[in-house]
């Protein structure tokens, strides 16, 4: 049409996606200035009125979503999801149900503070230890802690009061919570004998005694990908007739986990017969051996005994 200019969607922008009342307003402004000016002018006076508009209400930062990832929290003024902020802690740091772990650039440390009820993390220095909280006990079911560093990386371990295991790892220079480990076709019980890893490709590898099974298992996750369980020991692996003539019943209690020229060695113990074991995984399968054997037959009180 004569006498009308080129439309210009100055403030409809795809590098600026606006929330949907943002952009309505913006529409019917635009209408509104198109009734009222000049047909040779409307358009700028759209323009303006609209980048006033935008920066009124549509240059503030979109919401987070719902719910941030596990270890990342809503930071409010960017509007993005960020790694969580672990504060430090001040106090002195605890002599008891202490980790450490250690590769050529640092040496980790791991800590349980039962008065303030914390989970600790940090690192050993010069002039002492620099620790942050890392969670509060609530998450805690007992009081073990596994702490595992290699190659730079760092990870921790513990069971949580549903009886899940739960790992943190550092992430570049941040310690991130991971969510539970759950598995989708598979279940499992976690209990305090458990044991953490990590292997020259970055990959966690949790060994534990599975109360479910009575036996030894092992959760392992590649650097990239999901969670998978396998069974290790579940009884039947070594000859258990000299004590028992059924499987043994608590095969795996107090798991240490090691690589030696990149194989992997777990050592544990038999509570129903009194046994060491020591399991080997080579050529994709395990091998269990006897290492060294106990008392003879044992009844349910000298398995308690054995397992406290």
């Amino acid at each position: 049409m004569r006498g009308e200019a080129p439309t210009h969607d100055l403030f409809m922008t795809r590098s600026l996606p606006l929330p949907a009342p943002t952009a309505s307003a913006l529409v019917g402004l635009t209408c509104l200035v198109r009734s009222c000016c000049p047909s040779r002018e409307w358009w700028l006076g759209a323009g303006l009125l609209g980048l006033t508009c935008l920066c009124w209400g549509g240059c503030r930062p979109s919401a987070c979503p719902e719910s941030c990832e596990t270890g990342f929290v809503c930071d409010s003024e960017s509007g993005r999801c960020r790694p969580q902020q672990l504060e430090s802690y001040e106090g002195t740091a605890p002599g008891r149900f202490l980790e450490l772990a250690a590769t050529d650039e640092r040496t980790y440390m791991a800590a349980l503070e039962p008065r303030e009820q914390q989970i600790l993390i940090g690192s050993l220095r010069a002039d002492g230890p620099q620790l942050r909280v890392l969670a509060r006990l609530e998450e805690l079911e007992s009081t073990h802690l596994a702490l595992a560093a290699r190659d730079g990386r760092a990870a921790i371990a513990w069971r949580n009061r549903r009886g899940d295991y739960r790992i943190a790892e550092r992430d570049g220079d941040r310690w991130r919570l991971r969510s539970a480990i759950r598995l989708e076709d598979q279940t499992y019980r976690a209990t305090r004998d458990f044991d953490l890893g990590i292997d020259a490709d970055g990959g966690l590898h949790l060994v534990f005694y599975d109360r479910s099974t009575s036996g030894l298992r092992r959760l392992m996750r590649p650097e990239v990908g999901p969670w998978r369980l396998e069974s290790i020991d579940d009884g039947q692996q070594v000859e258990h007739t000299r004590c028992s003539d059924t499987p043994s019943r608590g095969v795996g209690r107090h798991p240490d986990l090691a690589w030696s020229e990149g194989e992997l060695f777990v050592a544990y113990y038999d509570a129903q017969c009194r046994d060491l074991h020591l399991a080997r995984y080579a050529g994709n399968q395990w091998r269990v051996v006897l290492v060294d054997e106990g008392s003879a037959l044992v009844d349910a009180e000298g398995i308690t005994s054995a397992r406290d």
